[in-house]
């Protein structure tokens, strides 16, 4: 022993061990942060300097003999530890938490010192490791995050642009449903005067519903610029299609349009306001047919999806440029001739489609032509 060698004056071989011998002890607390790395040295140096420096080890020994008969020994004893061993069911939901659903998904990337994801979601289960320690997983919740802070910069831009509305938006309405109340009036009357069951009372009727309707676009166009909450009933979304297609093919007399229809039957009535929704697909399914005014091919898509349901609606025109695909949703923007469009359009639907929790996406097909893909959210209750 150490204490038994400087009793009897032997000399003593030792050796040094610095256990703590890294970047965070070295530069630990009491280290200024913003020093170089030359300057710390310098520091460390002259504290050295500054302390009484050991050359004889057995002069220290007979200085502090007092401190040689403390007692340093440590006993260690073997204790049985066992390790539970996971059920398959437990580990896959481990895995299924770091977005590992299949094993083509185990990259076994050794990032989290373990030699496959399997070893770490085992170690998961022991309490032994994280799920933060797969890099895979932190990468992947990263760029999440990147995406939802791009998202919500853009939601942030699109509102500045649509608040120009509000300030237009009294002022169309009330330009516009002057006339509109003309129309109503006058119509009834004509159909008055004409006899039951004529072919021109149908017409009528058609004049008065869609002037109605007209007049319901404009309501929402106001509720828009003014944030008013929606108006939410149980909605078939599939007959609401067929009733816009219906409506908007009529306007475009002697043009042949082939449809392409491929409607979810699982889809069943959905939340939505109906009047707001139907005005959406309006809008899409009627720049649809003015991209096309020789003809072509609507294609639409409906999909039941986990947390709400889906529509795409695509056609086969020259499609849009990529310096107008950011601008589809600014207001008073339209790449139609003068006086043929508002620039109103889309912007309302991004502005109801924002409203019901959803998002629309547009971009060009690879073989041709646009598509818009609305994805809408169901509606959630919060328990009392």
């Amino acid at each position: 022993m150490l204490s038994e060698r400087v009793r009897e004056e032997k000399p003593v071989s030792y050796r040094f061990y610095d256990f703590l011998f890294c970047e965070g002890c070295i530069g630990g607390p009491v280290m200024m942060n913003d020093l170089t790395f030359y300057e710390r040295k310098k520091y460390i140096v002259n504290y050295m300097k500054k302390r009484p420096l050991i050359s004889d080890f057995e002069q220290w020994g007979a200085q502090n003999r007092d401190c040689l008969d403390i007692d340093l020994t440590v006993s260690f004893f073997p204790t049985q530890r066992i390790l539970i061993e996971p059920q398959e069911e437990e580990i896959r939901k481990i895995l299924a938490k770091t977005n590992k659903l299949k094993p083509e998904d185990e990259l076994n990337c050794g990032a989290c010192g373990y030699s496959s994801c399997r070893e770490k979601a085992i170690a998961v289960y022991r309490g032994t490791a994280e799920l933060e320690m797969c890099l895979p997983y932190l990468i992947d919740k990263i760029e999440k995050t990147v995406e939802n802070l791009r998202e919500n910069q853009t939601r942030l831009i699109q509102a500045e642009k649509l608040a120009s509305m509000g300030q237009m938006a009294a002022g169309i309405a009330h330009e516009i449903n002057n006339p509109l109340g003309v129309v109503l009036m006058y119509s009834h009357l004509l159909k008055e005067e004409l006899e039951s069951g004529s072919q021109r009372v149908e017409d009528v009727d058609r004049i008065i519903h869609e002037a109605e309707r007209t007049r319901k676009i404009v309501k929402g166009i106001l509720n828009f610029a003014r944030e008013e909450k929606i108006d939410r009933s149980p909605t078939d979304i599939n007959e609401l299609i067929h009733s816009s297609l219906e409506g908007i093919l009529s306007s475009f007399p002697g043009i042949e349009y082939r449809m392409r229809l491929d409607f979810d039957t699982s889809l069943g009535p959905e939340e939505v306001d109906k009047n707001q929704i139907h005005q959406v697909f309006d809008n899409i399914i009627k720049n649809a047919c003015e991209a096309m005014p020789e003809g072509g091919t609507i294609s639409i898509k409906t999909k039941k999806t986990d947390n709400g349901f889906s529509v795409t609606i695509a056609d086969t025109g020259s499609g849009i440029s990529d310096e107008n695909m950011s601008k589809l949703f600014s207001p008073f923007f339209s790449t139609k001739p003068v006086r043929k469009g508002t620039g109103l359009g889309l912007p309302v639907c991004y502005g109801i489609v924002k409203m019901h929790g959803g998002n629309i996406e547009t971009g060009n097909n690879p073989g041709g032509g646009t598509f818009f893909t609305i994805k809408i959210k169901n509606l959630v209750v919060a328990a009392n």
